[in-house]
């Protein structure tokens, strides 16, 4: 199933990153993410796994983050049509995760979320419980200042959200820092918190509040 938020009355929100793992931003996120005792979901760029990232990935998985699968080489799958690049795409990432951190991811993010429907198909044969979008969407890859992003989020927030952050950036693009996600955080977590909400992992938001 395709999902952008998790329909339930509980003040709930799961924080996702995209494109990762990267050097130094994911191993910022995570020392922010540490401090702040928050769990997020990060959707992995198999194309950023080498012999050096690979290390931030299991350290990821490790501090309690959950995994999922954002394709090989972040193709765009409206442009992308091809089934069997889809397979490809999914299937390498989901096998090289599976092999760093012991367990096959289950969730998948399609790159820019396009192409929901067609990588939904696609990851039901590998046994995933879900293609997931957003619901929440600070345009932080932009890179705007800092409280921009959060006074995005904090306008938009509602129950069951599921928000877009980045810790990386597609191979095939512009490297970009993502040092105002991290500064970001700093106050979006506290915002966020001061309003009632809890944080949750997307896999958590699923297994309490299935639509």
């Amino acid at each position: 199933m395709v999902v952008r938020s998790i329909a339930t009355e509980e003040d709930v929100v799961a924080l996702t990153f995209d494109d990762g793992p990267s050097r130094p931003w994911t191993e910022l996120v995570l020392e922010a993410l540490a401090e702040l005792d928050v769990r997020a979901t990060f959707f992995v760029q198999g194309a950023a796994v080498d012999d050096e990232t690979s290390a931030l990935v299991v350290r990821t998985a490790r501090e309690g983050h959950e995994i999922g699968n954002h394709t090989h080489s972040h193709f765009s799958f409206d442009e992308v049509r091809d089934e069997t690049v889809v397979r490809d795409e999914l299937g390498r990432t989901h096998e090289l995760l599976a092999s760093l951190i012991g367990r096959p991811p289950d969730l998948v993010r399609p790159p820019y979320g396009r192409g929901a429907e067609l990588v939904d198909a696609a990851a039901s044969a590998l046994g995933y419980r879900a293609t997931v979008n957003w619901s929440i969407d600070p345009e932080d890859w932009d890179e705007p200042p800092a409280e921009e992003i959060v006074e995005c989020v904090v306008e938009e927030l509602h129950p069951g959200a599921i928000v877009l952050l980045h810790d990386g950036s597609p191979l095939r693009e512009r490297a970009r820092s993502r040092s105002v996600t991290t500064e970001a955080l700093a106050t979006l977590v506290p915002e966020i918190r001061s309003r009632g909400y809890r944080f949750a992992t997307v896999g958590e938001l699923l297994d309490g509040h299935r639509a």
